[in-house]
């Protein structure tokens, strides 16, 4: 039996991450923030239409997560937007099969598995870092010289969007190219796993900023919903080296 403790946390009005969550299947999505807010089908951006709508029906489908996840965007129909604002999203998902523990993740959404032997593994897509790092960049080389940081930030997200679902780029689930096979795919013997934690980069600042250690989770010694606590508190007060001050946090925790 898997025992399951989640989160999500919206820091504003609406949140564009989601959590999926089925017999044997579990994940985490992250709306990428559009460059543009749309409202789209009666939600506030169409990154939050989308993350909800691949949520739902990554469910109905059979098949491998990515497999789920392409059927899932097959399914949808493209908003009549610009190619620039059509929505896009990172995820990350563990699925129980044939006694295995089959992990995938698609950008910086990540799933830590913490073995028997006490040590742990982490999958997650790097390839997309180097892409949110030059918007940071873009945004502090703005404030250092008293520009428009939203433009600036704007501009880059423009020029990465350019390297999406591209070779040498990174990827997306998004309505442009195969992104199935683009997953990271790490699986393990399910008897050999302890706990499993997936989670958004927006839960990922916990342990980047450094306010708790893997450890502190994992073991439940604090709690999904403590960690979010301290989190905001900290956003609050410190001066954080990122383009959102707060983000959606989304988590999973699963204990074998």
């Amino acid at each position: 039996m898997v025992k399951i403790k989640t989160i999500s946390d919206f820091p504003k009005e609406y949140g564009e991450d989601r959590n999926f969550i089925d017999d044997g299947i579990y994940g985490v999505i992250d709306g990428s923030s559009p460059i543009q807010l749309v409202d789209c089908n009666g939600f506030t951006s169409q990154a939050e239409w989308f993350a909800e709508r691949l949520a739902q029906n990554v469910l109905f489908y059979e098949g491998s997560i990515p497999e789920r996840f392409k059927r899932a965007v097959k399914s949808l129909e493209v908003p009549s937007l610009p190619d620039k604002l059509l929505p896009c999203a990172v995820a990350a998902g563990v699925s129980i099969q044939d006694g295995y523990l089959k992990c995938y993740a698609l950008g910086d959404c990540t799933i830590l598995v913490e073995l028997q032997d006490g040590t742990w593994q982490i999958i997650t897509d790097d390839r997309i870092s180097q892409y949110s790092r030059l918007t940071v960049i873009a945004r502090n080389e703005a404030k250092a010289r008293g520009l428009d940081e939203k433009e600036a930030v704007r501009k880059q997200m423009n020029k990465n969007r350019e390297s999406m679902n591209s070779e040498g780029g990174f990827w997306t689930v998004a309505f442009k190219g195969d992104f199935s096979k683009e997953f990271v795919n790490v699986d393990f013997k399910l008897e050999d796993v302890k706990s499993c934690l997936i989670f958004s980069d927006g839960f990922a600042r916990v342990f980047d900023i450094g306010i708790f250690f893997i450890r502190d989770i994992l073991s439940e010694r604090i709690s999904l919903v403590e960690a979010i606590e301290s989190l905001r508190e900290y956003e609050k007060q410190q001066d954080i080296d990122e383009v959102k001050r707060h983000d959606d946090a989304s988590a999973i925790l699963l204990k074998f």
